[in-house]
């Protein structure tokens, strides 16, 4: 499916809790070219363990977030804009202002990438005053492969854990190359969290008044190898 120039806003997903503008089922894969996604809600049910996930877009295949793509005040549970399980590449978009905000398990302000095979490629994107009440303010990453380049991270806030702006997990291989990490803050992890990575490999980015409350206030490196 392929959606070019439209908007999606205020869209409130009460049936399936996830995706609260768009489902993408197992097989399936979505391309979005300068489509703005404003105020989508997947919503959490705590009473039924219904945990909202991905504000504007859930996906067990494939997505491609082209050129002029906006994801701005998503909310969720877990991907306050995007939680994909399948393959994710993301080129000119802008994320703003998305949150996750469900007390004691809320993830990724923004993106919440998984799957063990699957690989995510971010460039020439944005990132800005996304929230998580929890941990990671902005990306979540736990799939095989990342590649994140020319992009920039901007006050964005994890809350009560770690990862201000992008947290990388479980044997992930991250490459960050050409990006800016500015004015991100959390208690570990100001900017950059990993934990048990495959590989975290960082050239040619600056990291600009970062804050941890505790260790890392721009990268934190837990039992990763670097380069």
């Amino acid at each position: 499916m392929t959606l070019c120039n439209g908007v999606t806003q205020d869209i409130n997903n009460g049936v399936s809790n996830n995706g609260g503008a768009i489902f993408v089922s197992q097989g399936a894969n979505l391309v979005v070219e300068n489509v703005a996604f404003i105020n989508n809600t997947a919503i959490t049910n705590p009473t039924t363990n219904n945990y909202g996930q991905g504000g504007a877009i859930f996906s067990n295949g494939n997505v491609t977030i082209k050129e002029g793509s906006k994801f701005i005040n998503n909310t969720a549970n877990c991907g306050g804009a995007l939680y994909t399980y399948g393959d994710l590449d993301v080129t000119g978009a802008e994320f703003t202002k998305n949150t996750v905000n469900y007390p004691d398990q809320s993830v990724a302000g923004a993106i919440f990438a998984c799957g063990d095979n699957n690989k995510v490629t971010i460039k020439g994107s944005s990132f800005k005053d996304n929230y998580a009440e929890f941990e990671t303010g902005a990306v979540k990453l736990s799939v095989k492969e990342a590649t994140i380049s020319s992009t920039n991270f901007t006050n964005n806030k994890a809350n009560t854990l770690q990862a201000g702006a992008v947290y990388v997990v479980k044997d992930c291989n991250l490459t960050v190359k050409n990006c800016k990490f500015i004015n991100n803050t959390a208690v570990d992890g100001g900017a950059i969290f990993a934990s048990y990575a495959g590989k975290l490999d960082i050239s040619d980015s600056k990291f600009i008044n970062n804050t941890a409350n505790r260790t890392g206030g721009a990268v934190y490196n837990q039992l990763s190898a670097t380069e």
